[in-house]
């Protein structure tokens, strides 16, 4: 289950607070009758392709100056980007793909000291 809702101010699980001007809209996932602390890859995707079908509950709430190849969702986390390619067919678009970014933390850091003989 998924909860979406306007675009807020909001502080994230560590924190750090996010401007509604940063996001298009707000989400939160459910897995195992508790809020997820993360969002799924594949609930992002069906949030972009939700995002351009007319009069749906995520297309109401998505901020009216959207780029759906890049809809900011706010997370727990943070922001997560993902996007959708489609094209116009009245209220009924055709959704061609839907994609999402994540990103990389830093695992390790190091330096490796090579000696020639």
């Amino acid at each position: 289950m998924t909860f979406v809702a306007e675009p807020d101010n909001y502080i994230t699980s560590d924190g750090k607070e996010i401007k509604k001007e940063n996001i298009d809209l707000l989400s939160r996932m459910m897995s195992m009758q508790k809020a997820y602390p993360s969002y799924a890859m594949t609930g992002a995707m069906c949030t972009a392709a939700a995002a351009i079908i007319p009069n749906n509950i995520v297309n109401q709430v998505l901020s009216k100056n959207c780029d759906t190849q890049f809809i900011r969702i706010g997370i727990s986390g943070g922001v997560l980007e993902c996007g959708v390619d489609y094209k116009e067919n009245g209220n009924n678009p055709i959704i061609e793909d839907t994609f999402g970014f994540r990103t990389a933390n830093l695992l390790m850091e190091g330096i490796a000291n090579i000696r020639m003989s």
